[in-house]
């Protein structure tokens, strides 16, 4: 059994969901793929530094703007009580469980590349740049409503952005039935 199979079985068991109801509540991550140096797109903005709450009758998330639109609580009602499914990230000292890593993930050795014969440093590289540079940054919250977030995130407005292009990016984050998506352009 995979580990994410392992994971979907936990949660469907915690809940007391069947196998089918089970593989409906794991939460599904759609990603499309970012944009770069794309046109400025018109939306409604919403001022909203504070963490956003999100909630359905049965599936409840809080997200951080002003910490690279990170996942600080997820949730899953059984009954009349809440099961959380992640640790909390509102805890004083602790860290998201879950961010969006842009440009880039992983890790860029030493924070050197070449890319079409030119050589590029990042200047985040004590031993490796990792996971992007948009993780800690304010992301602009430009659509809310109670069961869906529209971010965005455009490297123009960080003066001191680690990466040699500019890059645009827009993920909306949204509870579907039992599930809750994350889809990333």
């Amino acid at each position: 059994m995979t580990a994410s199979a392992r994971s979907s079985a936990a949660i469907g068991a915690a809940i007391g969901a069947g196998p089918v109801r089970r593989a409906a509540i794991v939460v599904r991550v759609c990603v499309l793929f970012l944009v770069v140096a794309a046109a400025p797109m018109a939306s409604r903005r919403c001022d909203a530094a504070d963490p956003v709450d999100l909630a359905t009758e049965s599936l409840r998330v809080t997200v951080a703007p002003d910490r690279g639109g990170s996942l600080l609580t997820l949730a899953v009602r059984r009954g009349d009580s809440w099961i959380e499914l992640m640790p909390d990230g509102r805890v004083a000292g602790a860290r998201p469980s879950s961010w969006l890593m842009l440009p880039y993930s992983n890790r860029i050795r030493d924070g050197r590349f070449s890319f079409q014969g030119t050589a590029h440093q990042l200047r985040s590289a004590k031993n490796h740049a990792i996971h992007g540079d948009v993780r800690n940054r304010p992301w602009r919250v430009t659509e809310r409503e109670p069961a869906r977030l529209v971010l965005e995130f455009d490297s123009h407005e960080a003066a001191d952005f680690d990466w040699p292009w500019p890059i645009r990016a827009r993920v909306g984050i949204a509870i579907e039935g039992d599930a809750l998506v994350q889809r990333l352009s």
